[in-house]
């Protein structure tokens, strides 16, 4: 009995100890457990992945007018393109519409890259100028729909595969002193009556393989002025006009170098009058009736000085030299003397006995047989009045004190008896000697500012008396200069500022700038300063000096001072650290900034340029922002921006890693307890083997 107790005894501690060493298995079993199933936990969404950030957005500058991509278009039925929300809304345009403050789009650069029209405007009635813009490579560089009260003045329009400026149902529109060129068509006018296309030089536009792709087109349009225009080297023709054209004035233009200079066709009722054309294919073709045409100079033509093939057309005081086939007239009833006065045949071969200047016999304008100018201009080696070239001074040209020089050429096949001017309209007449001279500097002191007709007289020994204009400025007003940008103690940044400048001077010649007293730099058009240059001052005060020169010497300037803030802000990135992880929770952050005069914070998340702006310098990343960003490698970019402009920048990539669901619900609940069945198994075997 006694062994047996002791047996059961021992058993009993066995028994025991083998309980406990049981428990302490499981509840080691059970804690791994639990660890390995939080930590899976822990690590969901955390993934690898790295993703550059190449869309930080561009930061805007001030007078940037580099507008490529980013055509000019006004509609004045459209409340959301107007004049008054382009005016308000857009640095390069100002004004009010009015007569004393038109709307104004100046200083503009417009690259169309191969498509779009440029600047267009549609159903305006109020005033505006376009001025000193340069627009090409488009469709179209200046387009106007029923729009009237415009000035279009020193434009550059160039490169365009359509038109270079085209203007429809428009009226009261002045096209002045641009430069045109290299377009498909360059000037169109469509159903637009009373305008004006003056000085300004068209040229090298037109398509080898179209018939009428010209220069200037007019197409049913009535009383429009087209005068003093350089139209030169384009691939058909000067001007243009067809349909409905009538009572359109062509005066005083230079053609030369064009296939047709003149090429008229629809209707009539124009008059030409003192154009110059000169080395065309045809100097003047005249489909269209009812035109006259009168002291024009058509001269070195290579196929017709005038060509005519249609009727009633008035031809006289013309003059027709040196041409291949000086005219041709293949109409009917076309007057070539109005009765009167025929025009200069270079190739007449009658005499004038009673030398009255008149042909005794009529010229018979080819083809033999046909019409007759029954007035020839007769030349016995004088036969009209001396033809007087102006060398200089050129049209326009600017003076001050000093009375300006001269040089003319006289052409005259008789002697030359007498030479004088006049700079007052003919009540005082100054006689020189020769072809080069001064103009009288007492008669020039007398006058004041203002702008004059210098007139040459020229008197042959048959009492022929020819003579000739220029127009001329004399210029005692120094430039008047207005700072409309920056403004007095204005901050600025590190980023050059635009400017602004009216400038009160129709003879500009130099536009300068110097900061602080440094080097002028000089500029054509109001922009930015040069950044280099604007680098050169420090912190603080900045001194800028505007000059201006106008073409006689007088100068003036213009001082404005500002403030340069040349410290960017300061940004120091706390928390969140570099290569932090983060799960499906957004992080947190502590930054500090150094900055005085702050204004703005905000922070964007790569892959999302929403700004997203905060207020204090610790906060939380937006939920829906950190949402929307893919697991990896996750660049947060925080920004400060002072009162000045300059933007302090500064970034942290964290790690943003979400582990994959699993595929069977419940299933690390299954892994628990298949751990636990093991350890059961094996807990059982070793208390069998123990008991054994």
């Amino acid at each position: 009995m006694f062994k047996f107790k002791i047996s059961i005894g021992r058993n009993k501690m066995r028994n025991h100890t083998k309980n406990k060493l049981m428990l302490l298995i499981l509840g080691f079993i059970f804690g791994f457990s639990i660890l390995i199933y939080s930590n899976l936990i822990h690590y969901q969404g955390k993934s690898s992945g790295n993703l550059e950030n190449d869309n930080e957005p561009e930061l805007k500058r001030a007078g940037y007018w580099d507008l490529t991509g980013s055509p000019i278009h006004i509609d004045d039925n459209d409340p959301a393109l107007n004049w008054a929300i382009t005016a308000a809304t857009n640095e390069w345009c100002s004004g009010s519409g009015s007569w004393n403050d038109p709307y104004l789009i100046e200083n503009v650069t417009i690259d169309g890259q191969s498509s779009g029209l440029l600047v267009r405007i549609y159903n305006s009635e109020v005033y505006f100028i376009i001025r000193n813009n340069t627009l090409f490579n488009g469709h179209t560089g200046i387009y106007l729909e029923h729009v009237e009260n415009g000035l279009l003045i020193n434009n550059t329009v160039s490169y365009c595969s359509s038109q270079g400026i085209h203007l429809v149902v428009g009226q009261n529109i002045t096209i002045s002193e641009n430069i045109v060129e290299y377009n498909f068509r360059g000037l169109t006018f469509s159903s637009s009556n009373n305008n004006i296309i003056r000085k300004n030089s068209v040229s090298f536009n037109g398509d080898s393989f179209g018939d009428y792709y010209t220069a200037i087109i007019i197409t049913d349009s009535d009383g429009n002025i087209i005068k003093e225009n350089e139209v030169f080297n384009n691939v058909n023709g000067g001007i243009f006009t067809e349909g409905d054209s009538n009572n359109n004035e062509i005066l005083g233009n230079n053609f030369y170098n064009n296939e047709y200079g003149l090429q008229l066709s629809g209707n009539g009722y124009n008059q030409i009058l003192e154009n110059n054309m000169t080395n065309n294919d045809y100097g003047i073709y005249l489909g269209s009736s009812l035109n006259s045409v009168s002291k024009n100079y058509v001269v070195n033509n290579n196929l017709y000085g005038i060509y005519i093939p249609n009727s009633q057309n008035y031809i006289s005081l013309n003059n027709f030299s040196k041409n291949s086939i000086n005219g041709y007239d293949d109409g009917t009833n076309n007057q070539w003397d109005c009765n009167s006065f025929g025009n200069y045949w270079d190739d007449y071969g009658g005499v004038d006995v009673n030398d009255d200047g008149i042909g005794d016999t009529a010229y018979d304008v080819p083809p033999a047989g046909g019409s007759m100018d029954n007035y020839p201009i007769w030349d016995d080696g004088d036969d009209l009045a001396p033809d007087i070239i102006i060398n200089s001074p050129s049209m326009n040209d600017a003076f001050g004190l000093t009375a300006p020089d001269f040089d003319i050429t006289i052409n005259d096949a008789s002697q030359i008896n007498a030479t004088w001017y006049t700079i007052d309209s003919g009540i005082t007449n100054y006689t020189f000697f020769g072809l080069t001279g001064t103009v009288n500097q007492t008669g020039w002191d007398n006058k004041g500012t203002e702008s004059m007709t210098l007139r040459f007289y020229a008197n042959d020994s048959l009492g022929h008396l020819g003579f000739k204009d220029v127009a001329i400025w004399k210029d005692l007003v120094a430039p008047q200069i207005t700072i409309n940008s920056p403004t007095p103690n204005q901050l600025c940044g590190v980023d050059a500022p635009s400017f602004s400048l009216t400038i009160d001077e129709p003879n500009i010649q130099v536009k300068q700038y110097s900061i602080n007293g440094r080097p002028n730099i000089t500029f054509t058009t109001e922009t930015q300063f040069n950044q280099s240059e604007w680098n050169t001052a420090g912190n603080g005060t900045v001194s800028i000096t505007f000059y201006v020169i106008d073409k006689v010497g007088n100068t003036n300037s213009s001082e404005v001072i500002v403030r340069k803030d040349a410290y960017i802000p300061d940004i120091v990135i706390l928390s969140p650290i570099q290569d932090e992880i983060f799960g499906s929770t957004p992080p947190e952050f502590n930054i500090s900034i150094i900055e005085e005069d702050l204004m703005s914070m905000w922070y964007i998340i790569e892959g999302n340029l929403t700004q997203y702006p905060f207020t204090g310098i610790i906060g939380t990343i937006s939920q829906e922002a950190w949402d929307h960003t893919i697991e990896g490698d996750v660049t947060i970019t925080f920004y400060a921006q002072d009162r000045a402009g300059n933007i302090g920048i500064e970034s942290v990539m964290v790690i943003k890693s979400i582990p994959s669901q699993p595929s069977i619900p419940g299933y690390n609940l299954f892994v628990l307890l298949g751990v636990l069945s093991v350890a059961i198994i094996i807990i059982g075997r070793k208390w069998r083997n123990l008991r054994g």
